[in-house]
């Protein structure tokens, strides 16, 4: 009676186990992984700064009141003489007029930032995916293996069972019950080992999670897996398109651009206008009632000592150094996903040698055992092809793994999760003919 409570107690407390898959555990690392919280930060910092440019073509309005007291005696008898106390209410309304154009290029470039930093929260949110899968799938291999070492052990229990009954029946002498005694315990401590890796291999994964580390939970996942890929090429230009890196520094250059227009622009007329209107409410001697004034304002850069010049020249280095650096993002990026390829073929031809491996493992095995049971075969060789099948289904479950990490690599380093629907045309050859380059804007040089 006592023995069935603890059956269902074990079974009830398995139940209480929550139980975590893939989409769960990415969803959990996309909300709360700490470089993608620093991403969004810098994502409404830009904005903020976005806003700011923005409001430098708007209108701006200024209010004032000023009370003012005097006490005023003028010698002679001339003047004004006494106290006055006057108060007065002024309202100025300035508008700059974008004539050169450097505040809208400033807004546009603003806008290029915020985007390009959008795109690095994608990207920070592509490694940390690419992470979790790793770790994920880490944790259901040691899982697997647990399985694997708990089939040993009950296998082995078995047949130390019935080796204890043929010693009974003097069929077997005594070192055969011990020499199973000591696999039996050989097992046993292979499947300590196991259960040790399993829950190392889940606290990592609460880790990554941002979550107690002793956050107790089940990992499932699914029974299949990518055996096939596409064309090589389909990969390599689908990353050079998908990859949130690459976006991210097209749009930087977009940005750079932007600024290097408004430092050749910084020579050209700028204009500010002004409109302003005076309440006197308690208006003194000699002070008007009221006063409306209006201006308008044209400043145009005469000598600047060579400094637009130089502001360009810098401006120009730093676009043509983010081009530079996207050329060598690119090759990194075509690496990346060619190391991956490599790393998935190798990962599926040893999956596939480990499957024909355990197949052949289970026939020996079956047949060691028959053979013994016949007394036609010794213990040695049920021992060997146990040990064998154990290492062969281990092996299968590793490879199986490898396999699915290699994958997953494989879309990180794509940029995308969904490989099956990359479809970008054949790149297009140079063309021929070298196309004149635009001349550059000439305005807003030094004077």
């Amino acid at each position: 009676m006592t023995g069935i409570f603890l059956i269902f107690a074990a079974v009830a407390l398995s139940q209480d186990v929550p139980q975590l898959t893939l989409g769960e555990a990415l969803a959990q690392a996309e909300a709360s992984a700490f470089t993608v919280r620093v991403a969004e930060s810098n994502i409404r910092e830009a904005d903020a700064q976005e806003t700011i440019a923005r409001a430098a073509l708007g209108p701006s309005a200024t209010l004032n009141g000023t009370s003012q007291y005097s006490d005023t005696h003028t010698s002679g008898g001339f003047g004004q003489n006494g106290s006055n106390f006057s108060t007065s209410v002024n309202l100025t309304v300035r508008q700059i007029i974008d004539i050169s154009r450097t505040a809208s290029l400033r807004v546009d470039a603003a806008e290029y930032n915020t985007d390009a930093l959008r795109a690095a929260r994608d990207a920070e949110l592509n490694t940390v995916r690419g992470l979790v899968k790793q770790k994920f799938f880490a944790a259901l291999q040691t899982k697997e293996l647990v399985g694997v070492r708990e089939a040993a052990v009950a296998s082995t229990k078995e047949r130390l069972e019935k080796i204890k009954i043929r010693f009974e029946e003097k069929v077997v002498a005594k070192f055969d019950v011990l020499r199973v005694e000591s696999e039996l315990k050989k097992a046993e401590q292979d499947l300590i080992q196991a259960e040790g890796n399993y829950k190392v291999a889940k606290q990592d994964l609460n880790n990554l999670l941002a979550r107690p580390i002793d956050t107790e939970f089940e990992p499932v996942g699914s029974p299949t897996f990518e055996t096939e890929l596409r064309d090589p090429l389909v990969y390599v230009r689908g990353s050079l398109n998908e990859r949130p890196e690459i976006r991210q520094a097209n749009l930087s250059i977009l940005a750079l651009t932007k600024l290097r227009e408004v430092e050749q622009r910084a020579g050209l007329p700028t204009m500010n206008v002004q409109a302003g209107y005076g309440q006197n409410i308690d208006p003194g001697f000699g002070q008007p009632d009221r006063q409306t004034t209006a201006s308008a304002t044209i400043s145009i850069p005469i000598v600047t000592s060579g400094a637009i010049k130089a502001n360009t020249q810098r401006a120009r280095e730093n676009e043509e150094r983010a081009k530079i650096l996207l050329e060598q993002l690119q090759l990194a990026v075509t690496f990346e996903v060619r190391v991956a390829l490599t790393q998935w073929a190798t990962a599926k031809a040893a999956y596939d040698t480990a499957v024909q491996n355990r197949i052949f493992a289970e026939e020996a095995y079956r047949l060691a055992v028959l053979r013994y049971d016949e007394q036609v075969g010794i213990l040695l060789d049920v021992t060997v092809a146990q040990a064998d099948l154990t290492a062969a289904r281990a092996n299968e479950v590793v490879a199986a793994y490898q396999l699915r990490t290699a994958y997953a690599a494989l879309q990180k380093a794509v940029g995308t999760d969904d490989l099956n629907n990359l479809n970008y045309p054949e790149p297009q050859a140079p063309a021929t003919k070298t196309e004149e380059k635009p001349e550059e804007t000439k305005n807003g040089g030094d004077k």
